[in-house]
């Protein structure tokens, strides 16, 4: 390799540093900032989207549950009219029992 080539690469070398690092120092101080405020948005987006993902979890099983107890209460409604649905519900309720039955009760011993 010639001296004048080597010299040539050296200052080249040389001179890349001065202008990406030295002059520019500025702008790898923008970098760090913006990686910074790049991070921290990215937790937080990471933390509302785990907090809403739980969110909607308790959402989903409280309409799940309306659900249920509004098929529930309309089963009732339309069981209104039923005889047979209007004696259960005396016998659970009410403790009533028909004529003809005996109703047997069991003391719990303490």
């Amino acid at each position: 390799m010639e001296l004048g080539t080597f010299l040539v690469m050296k200052n080249w070398k040389k001179t890349a540093y001065e202008v990406v690092v030295v002059r520019s120092w500025w702008m790898w101080v923008v970098i760090v900032f913006c990686y910074l405020f790049y991070s921290h948005g990215i937790r937080k987006k990471n933390e509302q989207q785990a907090d809403l993902q739980a969110r909607l979890i308790g959402l989903e099983s409280m309409q799940l549950l309306a659900l249920q107890e509004r098929e529930d209460l309309l089963l009732q409604i339309n069981s209104q009219s039923d005889p047979d649905w209007i004696e259960l519900t005396l016998k659970k309720g009410l403790g009533v029992v028909p004529e003809g039955q005996v109703k047997v009760y069991f003391k719990k011993e303490e």
